[in-house]
């Protein structure tokens, strides 16, 4: 079953509950009912006392009661509680302690951060009962949801959700684990900007490499054959991917990889002959990237070459730029319908990703790492794009969310629905 569906019917289940009757071991109605028992409810209303009715079963011999659509089973906070929490520390940002603060706060009124939004709560009576909500419940709530995520994975809960589009795009960057730095791996879909599978590592290698590769085709249902293109940057464990792996795929180098190589030695040759110099060199280059077809950067890279080649300074900018210039206007051969030319779905997944480890070091282990990581692929994976305009930001796809892109029926479900919080 996928993961879409596995949500929809957990919604369900919250929506229209199994009759309490009805005994959840042998789904007989031969039951009675068997007194009552005090629940304590925290909710974001407030905490409050409320008494529940137990059941009793005349086959089974047993006693039971039915879950309460608006707390699961075991928590001693609602599920409004904890979905708000992790929404708010995924969406805004910040430290797990500024967001238990806030959620205490609405849960107690008249303490901490709510007298600063309702100053009339000073002359109110306050509620006896306190909700004692920690940081430390926010993480064990998001280590929980991350592990679900990752038993979602295992269990191929990804197959079939979304129209893959034939073209991957691969990065990876470093995180800080008490003190050490490891790499994270990250692969995508360059179309809908899905991401696919992120992982630690234990080292970055072409033989790691390789085997998230093997692992996400395995979990996507994908095959080798549909695999057409891999966007990355020019590390050699992609080309061992090509080699070993997706043997049938061609390389497309990412512009925004590229621009990162070659801007150190265009800022330090306008440093000697003077930035208007150095900007209209950099407007050039893009003449070359930005060209419609690869005949056409071609022509361009001519022109470049023909003023610019006699620069001592930009020798190995021209030099990287002609040996990699196939590469990098791969996306113009019409190999993948709508494929990009830069690994945008990496760097929009690492640019928030960061922000949010960098205040949990405390937590931070390795397998803490690894459930906020499925978590957070989740987010980012139903996070749809801004619909309001910017002067200089273009949204392609404004108000739809990557899974959306991608084709996937998640109409109605957020990104805790498939977590099942």
């Amino acid at each position: 079953m996928s993961i879409i569906q596995q949500a929809r019917d957990f919604v369900n289940r919250l929506l229209h509950p199994s009759d309490p009757r009805r005994c959840p071991r042998c789904h007989r109605a031969m039951t009675k009912k068997n007194g009552t028992r005090p629940v304590t409810f925290r909710d974001l209303d407030g905490v409050r006392t409320e008494r529940f009715q137990n059941w009793w079963c005349h086959l089974c011999r047993r006693s039971y009661y039915v879950e309460d659509p608006r707390r699961a089973k075991g928590a001693h906070y609602t599920r409004r509680v904890q979905r708000k929490g992790l929404d708010l520390y995924h969406h805004l940002g910040g430290s797990l302690r500024g967001v238990a603060e806030c959620l205490r706060s609405e849960i107690n009124p008249g303490t901490e951060r709510s007298v600063i939004w309702d100053p009339l709560l000073r002359e109110k009576e306050l509620p006896g009962l306190r909700a004692p909500l920690s940081h430390t419940s926010l993480w064990h709530w998001l280590q929980k949801a991350g592990g679900k995520a990752r038993h979602k994975e295992r269990e191929g809960g990804w197959r079939g959700v979304v129209r893959f589009s034939g073209a991957l795009v691969a990065d990876g960057t470093g995180v800080v684990i008490k003190g050490v730095r490891m790499p994270l791996h990250l692969i995508g879909d360059a179309v809908s900007r899905v991401g696919m599978r992120i992982q630690r590592l234990p080292e970055e290698s072409e033989l790691a490499i390789r085997g998230q590769f093997r692992a996400l085709l395995t979990w996507w249902g994908l095959t080798v054959e549909e695999v057409k293109v891999l966007i990355s940057d020019g590390a050699s464990w992609y080309q061992a991917a090509l080699d070993w792996v997706l043997r049938q795929a061609r390389q497309q180098r990412s512009i925004f990889h590229l621009w990162r190589n070659i801007l150190p030695s265009i800022r330090a040759y306008g440093v000697q002959e003077g930035e208007e110099v150095a900007k209209q060199f950099i407007a050039e280059v893009k003449a070359v990237w930005n060209a419609a077809s690869l005949a056409s950067a071609q022509a361009e890279w001519l022109a470049l070459q023909a003023r610019w080649g006699a620069v001592s300074a930009l020798q190995e900018v021209l030099a990287l730029i002609e040996r990699t210039l196939t590469e990098a206007m791969l996306h113009t051969k019409g190999l993948v319908r709508g494929m990009g030319r830069t690994s945008n779905v990496a760097e929009r997944f690492f640019r928030r990703y960061k922000q949010r480890v960098a205040r949990m070091g405390c937590f931070m282990s390795p397998g803490g790492c690894d459930n906020f990581n499925a978590a957070w692929m989740v987010y980012i994976d139903m996070e749809p794009y801004q619909v309001r305009r910017e002067r200089k930001k273009h949204y392609r796809y404004p108000g739809l969310c990557p899974l959306e892109v991608g084709g996937a029926p998640i109409q109605g479900l957020t990104w805790l629905d498939l977590l099942e919080v």
